[in-house]
């Protein structure tokens, strides 16, 4: 929330519940697979009349971005992924967060959710009992829903190395130097996939930059919108309109 109100000083911010990556949310007869989600988030684009936007999002949700940026390169101006998890076992990293974590969220308890969450940071930040008691509760209540939607993601992760190497778009990658969800080969592996990407690292960060380190992830997001604004990138088939006015940040 501290990320978007400083982007609003100079951007139209929407914030959106994703459904399926919010368990309180889902697709209507749908499984939340980042194909029919890009869907969803392109409904929404139509439906509030946005000629283009740049796309950030946090783990996981960036599969969704990048999945729509595939499928409509004239609607996107930019990608920032941030943390994105490796989901590909390699030898410095056998147990890919999407693979493993339905077996982990099964035989987990209260301490083992706890280290969960401690996992994301660096530097664990004070988090009070009540929003503890209130992820334990939310995680019992939709365990079946969160099962479901681990294997979708599974299932779409198989063509995301395809689905990134063809978005036209400029990309920035963002990782915490401490990310315990990436391997050693993880960003090499990204660089093959999309060779025009900017990754960045953020030294004694976590997983989650935008908390941890937000002064600095906002920076760093910021010069990279300013970069593409001086550059004046524009997706093939934008309108008059959308060049003449502030583009919107999803």
């Amino acid at each position: 929330r501290g990320s978007l109100s400083q982007l609003q000083e100079h951007y139209h911010v929407i914030a959106l519940t994703v459904p399926g990556m919010n368990v309180s949310a889902q697709l209507q007869s749908k499984r939340a697979t980042f194909d029919r989600l890009s869907d969803w988030l392109n409904e929404f684009v139509k439906y509030k009349s946005l000629d283009a936007v740049h796309l950030v999002a946090q783990s996981v949700s960036s599969g969704i971005c990048a999945y729509y940026a595939s499928s409509h390169p004239d609607k996107v101006l930019s990608l920032g992924l941030l943390s994105l998890p490796q989901w590909i076992k390699t030898a410095d990293y056998p147990r890919p967060l999407i693979f493993n974590l339905i077996h982990d969220l099964e035989n987990t308890d209260s301490d083992a959710m706890d280290l969960y969450v401690k996992s994301n940071f660096h530097k664990m930040p004070r988090i009070t009992k009540g929003v503890s008691a209130a992820h334990r509760h939310t995680f019992t209540k939709h365990l079946d829903q969160i099962k479901s939607t681990l294997l979708d993601l599974e299932l779409s992760f198989i063509q995301f190395p395809v689905r990134l190497s063809i978005v036209e778009c400029p990309v920035l990658f963002v990782y915490g130097e401490h990310d315990k969800f990436i391997g050693a080969g993880m960003k090499s592996m990204i660089q093959k996939w999309v060779p025009h990407a900017l990754i960045h690292t953020i030294p004694d960060c976590g997983r989650i930059p935008s908390w941890e380190k937000p002064a600095v992830f906002h920076l760093l997001y910021t010069d990279f919108l300013r970069d593409i604004e001086s550059k004046n990138y524009r997706p093939s088939s934008i309108s008059p309109k959308a060049q003449s006015s502030t583009p919107p940040i999803e």
